[in-house]
């Protein structure tokens, strides 16, 4: 019983190794490439800007070989099968050397969408590129279904295999006393999971006739689904998305943001169901899935008015972003889908993926991007507040744009700042080196410019996320800013340097009442200073102030200005804590 099922496992890996290097060569050598460069990077355990970008290559590669050996088989002229190839794999060898080396001052955020689009692109291509010419999408639907299937088996034996050996591998020190190097799992994961999957999937993929399979077969399980999974999920997300519809139109309110999310997954749930019942349309004509397929893009139309309505909003609230441009775009595509589906009668569903791939590579992958966009409208809105605002030079140093920021209204400067925080972290600094020189600290230029007072009263931080107690095993510290500065007081004679370590309570913790006795006998003072807990909480959050704080003293003649402080718990005992404080006494 064992014997004949071994011979045929073997015969079909057999059979499909040498239907790789037939049908395969390219890709072939991609795979084993990568194999190899990823035994290396095990071994090296680093991996440097070049490295990352032939790995890149070598990934990519494996993808655009396979589409582009698919589509070869399709035409017949051996000069415009070779062209295809050279052209492919030039910009792809292009595309690597300029990741490895002409990236490092680019955005990675720019950089990185548009090569997702190109990546998802060839993705897409393998199961439809071959398919164009066909009357309708039967064929290339009967592809990608099996590819599927074929890949999932593929990952599931490559799963197999590695777990198998590796439980083998594993056993081997505890029943030999071999030592095993926690690198051989890795290379095992490598050569199972990647290499032996991958050649299992090329190797199966349908060809010829049953590339190019036209037998319209309905599949019961997909009906199945469809019928009492997606359709009732349909009908609530319809319900909610009309009864909010009918409710903001008689309160005569704007949508919600959170409407766009909801519009989305009944968009993505409504192609599922295309796709779904494709075949069973195309096999057994039924009236009500006709309707049905025609007619349900038809009732989410109007939902699409919603997801408009907030995304706009949000742009005009809060200004444009990179996610809320896609989301533009992609409520653009879906109105697309809708009216096609409708006018077309849900006939042919690939050219849906492959309109939504090429929109995405077309926004994300052109000069002139969503990501590019959006960091120069961003730059220039930024701009043009600080010209109308500020006389200062530009670009400004650190303390000029904490002034600039401090003399605006709260919620202005908050605005301006948090731009260029999305600039810094999006794309890089040197996207508003016009407006800030190199080294300006712009996560925090906000926090600072509210901080420059001379009492603590005067500041403004919000705490409702600070715990009403000092956590334990944390520290606690603050210091001025080194361009600090610390005033004077009027009707002060002279002022001592202070640097003290005090130990303090738990409950004195929470009680706010930490007060540290002072002596300084030279100049004959003996002061009680009260350390207010939810003032060193503020002073935390906002890691340096550009003046000193005052606190007060028990006596009333003398004046401290703290400096700085660090608070921690003392040895083993919960309980205590220390207090290490310095700043300067001033006596009148």
């Amino acid at each position: 019983m064992i014997t004949p099922w071994l011979d045929k496992i073997f015969h079909t890996a057999s059979e499909a190794f040498q239907n790789c290097l037939k049908r395969f060569p390219v890709t072939v050598c991609f795979i084993f490439a990568l194999t190899v460069f990823l035994f290396y990077l095990v071994s090296e355990w680093h991996m440097s800007q070049p490295q990352a970008a032939l790995l890149y290559y070598l990934s990519v590669g494996t993808l655009l070989s396979l589409t582009l050996h698919l589509w070869c088989e399709e035409i017949k002229r051996k000069a415009l099968r070779l062209t295809a190839q050279i052209t492919g794999h030039a910009l792809l060898i292009a595309d690597a050397l300029f990741l490895a080396y002409g990236a490092l001052d680019n955005s990675i955020t720019e950089i990185t969408i548009a090569h997702a689009a190109g990546v998802l692109t060839v993705g897409i291509s393998v199961f439809f590129l071959s398919f164009l010419k066909e009357k309708n999408d039967v064929a290339s639907w009967n592809f990608a279904l099996h590819s599927f299937n074929l890949l999932a088996a593929s990952l599931f034996l490559g799963l197999v295999m590695y777990g198998s050996i590796s439980l083998l591998v594993s056993s081997l020190p505890v029943l030999f006393g071999l030592h095993i190097s926690s690198d051989c799992y890795l290379y095992l994961g490598i050569t199972c999971c990647i290499w032996l999957s991958l050649m299992l999937f090329i190797g199966r993929l349908p060809q010829g006739a049953q590339k190019h399979d036209t037998e319209v077969q309905a599949n019961k399980f997909l009906n199945g689904i469809i019928a009492y999974l997606f359709l009732p999920l349909t009908a609530g997300y319809l319900i909610v998305l009309y009864v909010y519809a009918i409710r903001i139109l008689v309160n005569w309110q704007l949508p919600n943001g959170w409407v766009s999310w909801l519009t989305i997954a009944i968009m993505a749930i409504c192609i599922v169901i295309e796709f779904c019942l494709y075949p069973t349309r195309m096999a057994e004509k039924n009236k009500k899935v006709e309707l049905l397929a025609r007619w349900l893009p038809v009732l989410i139309l109007p939902l699409l008015l919603l997801m408009t309505i907030g995304i706009i909003r949000r742009i005009s609230d809060y200004g444009v972003s990179i996610n809320r441009l896609y989301l533009i775009i992609l409520n653009g595509w879906f109105y697309v889908v809708c009216i096609g589906l409708f006018i077309n009668k849900a006939r042919r569903i690939h050219w849906i993926p492959i309109s939504f791939a090429l929109t995405f590579l077309l926004t994300s992958a052109l000069p002139v991007n969503v990501a590019n966009y959006t960091k120069k409208s961003i730059h220039n809105s930024v701009l043009k507040d600080i010209k109308a605002h500020s006389k200062k030079e530009l670009p400004m140093e650190q303390d000029d744009y904490i002034d600039f920021l401090a003399s605006l209204p709260k919620e202005q400067a908050l605005r301006i700042n948090s731009r260029l925080i999305y600039l810094s972290s999006r794309f890089n600094e040197n996207c508003y080196t016009d407006i800030l020189k190199d080294g300006n600290d712009v996560y925090n230029s906000y926090y600072y410019s509210q901080f420059d007072t001379d009492t603590v009263e005067e500041i403004e931080v919000d705490t409702t996320n600070i715990d009403n107690g000092f956590v334990k095993n944390r520290t606690y510290q603050w210091n001025i800013d080194d361009n600090g500065k610390i005033d004077i007081p009027d009707g002060y004679t002279a002022f001592y340097n202070v640097n003290e370590t005090a130990t303090t309570t738990e409950e004195e913790l929470k009680n706010n009442s930490i007060n540290i006795c002072l002596e300084i006998e030279d100049a004959d003072i003996d002061d009680t200073i009260h350390f207010d807990t939810e003032i060193l909480k503020k002073l935390v959050l906002l890691s340096r102030k550009k003046s000193a704080v005052e606190l007060p003293c028990q006596s009333g003649e003398n004046k401290f200005m703290l400096n700085s402080f660090f608070l921690s718990q003392t040895g083993s005992d919960d309980s205590l804590w220390t207090l290490n404080y310095s700043g300067y006494l001033f006596k009148k």
